[in-house]
């Protein structure tokens, strides 16, 4: 993570609370203090301090046993993030790219130069678990003080695709007519991510997509996780007593 802060110049834009800015950069540093405060490098506290104890199997990058069964991430030919990776990293797009389908290209496994914005790899029922811990009052590594917070909201703003009322301690808030939701969606070269809760319901998705394409996958994503809540509350109603 310190390498690849080392090529950025961070500067201050406004005080805390007063503005909402996502910017991967920002936990990009946050991956670091972690680092340096608990004397261990980043991935491995993460695997002590969360993984291990949720029961989570997944890792930073894809080793032999997860890439395997790993579904293949796909891009637009033309799209932006391709072209920039074929001007920026000619040699690495070289190597990354595979196959094509399409209008679509098939792209290799990679690793981020910091893990702290992203790359661990594993099932969408392993990080569930997270889910489950959220929502239920820590899980065993945290409080349910610490977890109220991170579900509290501490600046209004837009910080994500659907996610556009402010943002807590790691989870992005969003309102829909119905509801309001958290969530932390994901977007990289062929792979698009979502966590989701929906607190007043008690219910968690964790949502993965083997394609990237800014913003529409993103909005599919929030689709399908609006189309499971209405799915589960069809479902309670049905089994609701009636009198």
């Amino acid at each position: 993570s310190a390498q690849a802060l080392a090529g950025y110049q961070l500067r201050p834009g406004s005080p805390p609370g007063r503005r909402v800015v996502y910017r991967n950069v920002g936990y990009a540093l946050l991956g670091e203090v972690i680092s340096r405060v608990s004397g261990v490098e980043y991935r491995e506290q993460v695997a002590r301090a969360v993984l291990a104890p949720l029961g989570i199997r997944a890792r930073f990058g894809a080793t032999d046993p997860l890439r395997e069964p790993a579904a293949t991430g796909y891009i637009d030919r033309w799209d932006p993030m391709r072209l920039a990776l074929r001007l920026l990293f000619p040699g690495l797009a070289g190597r990354l790219e595979r196959e094509r389908a399409g209008s679509l290209v098939a792209l290799g496994p990679y690793e981020l130069r910091t893990a702290a914005i992203g790359g661990l790899v594993g099932s969408m029922p392993e990080f569930a678990k997270f889910l489950s811990a959220q929502l239920g009052g820590g899980g065993g590594i945290l409080s349910e003080a610490s977890t109220r917070r991170m579900q509290t909201m501490v600046a209004r703003g837009a910080a994500g695709i659907e996610s556009r009322v402010g943002v807590g301690l790691g989870w992005k808030f969003g309102r829909t007519p119905g509801h309001t939701f958290l969530n932390h969606e994901g977007g990289g070269a062929g792979f698009t991510s979502e966590l989701r809760l929906y607190p007043h319901a008690g219910v968690g998705i964790a949502l993965g997509m083997n394609m990237m394409r800014m913003p529409q996958t993103m909005r599919a994503a929030h689709q399908i996780c609006e189309a499971v809540l209405a799915a589960r509350a069809q479902l309670v109603a049905m089994a609701a007593p009636r009198e």
